[in-house]
């Protein structure tokens, strides 16, 4: 309840609110707002804002803290599993000893001595289409109608190079995949200052879109429990530079190794194809050893038909 303001300002005392009141009876104001409401309305904001801040603060803090923890946990687990993966290959060691492929001599896979005697296939002399030691001029090996652009070859197969592909394939010695893509990317550095028979280099990476590789067969991926192909080819990828495309899939075949000429060829045919569209793009297709070139002719035909622009070819060893 409030009195009529004007009843105060008459200035009349008790009279003036005589007739202040005689005027008219009390009046209920909509609402009232006493001077220390403001004040306190406004103290509610504030506090509400602080506590706001505060909230918002303390989740900022709690988020940093939590991704912090996060880190440490993600690096000890980290730091953990290199620990252990070094204990396991330090017991491994100890226990079979890593031996030289050529010679047996403990320490290392491929001693310096023994690399030091291996054939390279000199790729000056080496035939561009097919890769054959001294086919530059008259090749033995081919009739020079092979689908793909170039092929390079390292070494020719035989001996330790024979013994090196299997200990690597068949006896699950998974770090010899850097040792042939070394081998590969070395042989492809010498084979850039020679030419193809388009006249251009035979090894231009620039040129090139990807890495591909003969993928092995359903059986021989059951037995070993791993592509040989595909560590080569991520080893290969991370020297030169180019992208490794997954893009090849093969079909159930026969064993290749004990068939001859003609039989591979019946064997691998119509059993290698893309999985993606490869339109337009420029392949470095890599194998580990061509002997008729069977699958690598294949491999090649089968990305040109899907439309690839040109396909290169690598391989470790050559037969001839």
């Amino acid at each position: 309840m409030c009195l009529r303001r004007d009843a105060w300002d008459t200035g009349a005392g008790p009279a003036g609110l005589d007739r202040a009141l005689g005027a008219t009876e009390w009046q209920q104001p909509d609402s009232y707002h006493h001077p220390c409401h403001s004040v306190l309305l406004w103290c509610y904001a504030i506090g509400t804002r602080c506590f706001e801040l505060r909230e918002s603060a303390q989740g900022k803090l709690m988020s940093q803290v939590d991704a912090h923890i996060e880190d440490v946990t993600h690096d000890s687990r980290d730091r953990m599993a290199g620990a252990f993966e070094d204990m396991e290959q330090r017991v491994a060691e100890l226990l079979w000893p890593t031996r030289c492929i050529g010679c047996d001599r403990p320490g290392e896979l491929l001693c310096a001595e023994c690399r030091s005697r291996l054939p390279w296939i000199e790729q000056r002399w080496a035939c561009p289409d097919c890769g054959a030691p001294f086919g530059s001029l008259a090749c033995t090996e081919c009739e020079h109608d092979w689908e793909s652009r170039t092929i390079v070859c390292a070494l020719p197969f035989g001996g330790t190079i024979s013994r090196l592909i299997t200990i690597f394939k068949d006896h699950h010695e998974r770090r010899l995949a850097s040792v042939l893509a070394a081998a590969m990317a070395t042989s492809l550095d010498e084979a850039a200052a020679w030419p193809a028979q388009d006249g251009r280099p035979r090894f231009e990476p620039e040129e090139l879109d990807a890495i591909c590789f003969v993928p092995a067969t359903a059986g021989a991926y059951a037995r070993r429990g791993f592509d040989h192909m595909e560590l080569v080819s991520q080893e290969l990828a991370a020297l030169t530079g180019i992208p490794l495309a997954d893009v090849l899939a093969r079909a159930s075949a026969r064993d290749q190794r004990q068939l001859d000429r003609w039989e591979r060829r019946e064997n691998i045919r119509g059993t290698i194809g893309p999985v993606t569209d490869v339109s337009g793009l420029r392949f470095l297709l890599v194998d580990d050893v061509i002997t008729t070139g069977a699958s690598m002719r294949e491999a090649t035909r089968a990305l040109l038909d899907r439309g690839a622009a040109e396909v290169s070819c690598c391989a470790f060893a050559r037969v001839w």
